[in-house]
């Protein structure tokens, strides 16, 4: 919650609706464990752009 709180961000609902938005438009991949999801940026200039935010 800081984290979200910190960049304002929004809910963890919106938050999850937008990963879940981007996966389909292909822009994000999510892994899936047991316990947690993990999400990688597929497209590498994307990623770049998202580190100098």
């Amino acid at each position: 919650m800081r984290f979200l709180r910190k960049h304002k961000i929004g809910t963890p609902p919106s938050v999850q609706r937008l990963a879940d938005s981007l996966c389909e438009k292909g822009l994000l991949n999510a892994e899936t464990s047991l316990h947690s999801t993990e999400y990688m940026v597929n497209d590498v200039f994307f990623s770049h752009w998202l580190e100098r935010l």
